[in-house]
């Protein structure tokens, strides 16, 4: 309906200034075969032709402005998805050398790394963490009832008490020393650290990151130290006892000898007799000088 409406106004405005007064009466005197009518719908269809053509010139020149646009902007697009896929591979280059070097690090200092999630009780434990242990990355489940089966069963009760402290915000840190069990069967010192990083609106802890370290090494140093000072002890206490058993054994019969020579030199002697006895008697307090010397150097 409409395409017929704006037919009849481009007639009407092509027949201005002829015999006819409106489109309607033009067309009715085509049909009718009329001459003058007939020359003129001739010139009217040409017209309308020319205003067809230049319609449609001007759509197809609309239609390749339109398509050299969208191919601009699929260049653009292409070009800019280009380069965000070259961003993200670098960023994720940069990841993985990053990732890379903490673990190197993890190793290089020893350390294992534990991230514990409260809300759902699972645990990422790190490849160095199982190594340290002896076991292989993931042989073991990741949730905390691994970490429960592994402490010495003497240290357990400590090690909650430490952990339950901080994560009810009555610590600082969690920092504790247990004996956990390695794959071997064997125990290994493990000084294990940890804060909670995360806490909802009501303080509960949702999340806790620490570190794990081999202290055996350290904690054989420390009982080699401390043997090594209890027999330095014993050993002082065997001298001093040894000692006083010497000052007792020597000076009682070494006294006797001195005390004896002094009453011996106080009786009417010989000459020769008395210079015996004075010559035991020198020698006998000279000796009960050197032992005093010596006895007081060894304490």
């Amino acid at each position: 309906m409409n395409q017929h409406r704006l037919f009849l106004r481009q007639i009407k405005n092509l027949i201005k200034g002829s015999s006819f007064n409106t489109a309607e009466e033009f067309l009715e005197k085509i049909a009718q075969k009329d001459t003058s009518a007939t020359k003129l719908a001739s010139e009217v269809f040409e017209a309308l032709s020319e205003k067809v053509n230049d319609s449609y010139s001007q759509f197809e020149r609309d239609l390749e402005l339109r398509t050299r646009s969208l191919e601009l902007s699929s260049n653009e697009l292409n070009s800019l998805n280009t380069q965000l896929i070259r961003e993200r591979e670098k960023t994720r280059a940069t990841l993985v050398d990053t990732e890379m070097r903490f673990q190197l690090a993890l190793e290089a200092t020893n350390l294992g790394l534990w991230d514990w999630n409260l809300s759902n009780n699972t645990v990422y434990f790190s490849p160095e963490w199982y190594r340290l242990l002896g076991y292989e990355d993931q042989e073991l489940p990741m949730n905390f009832s691994t970490w429960e089966l592994l402490v010495h069963p003497e240290d357990r009760d400590f090690a909650y008490t430490s952990l339950n402290n901080h994560i009810s915000a009555q610590s600082d840190e969690y920092d504790v020393e247990v004996r956990m069990k390695c794959k071997n069967g064997k125990w290994k010192w493990i000084r294990s650290r940890g804060k909670v990083i995360d806490r909802s609106e009501s303080n509960q802890a949702i999340r806790m990151v620490g570190t794990h370290i081999d202290m055996t090494a350290r904690k054989q140093i420390e009982k080699d130290l401390s043997d090594a000072k209890e027999a330095a002890e014993s050993s002082s206490r065997m001298k001093s006892e040894f000692l006083a058993n010497m000052s007792h054994e020597i000076r009682t019969p070494l006294n006797a000898i001195i005390g004896m020579s002094d009453i011996a030199l106080a009786c009417p002697l010989e000459s020769a007799m008395k210079q015996i006895i004075e010559t035991v008697s020198v020698s006998a307090k000279d000796l009960s000088a050197i032992i005093n010397d010596i006895l007081d150097f060894s304490k």
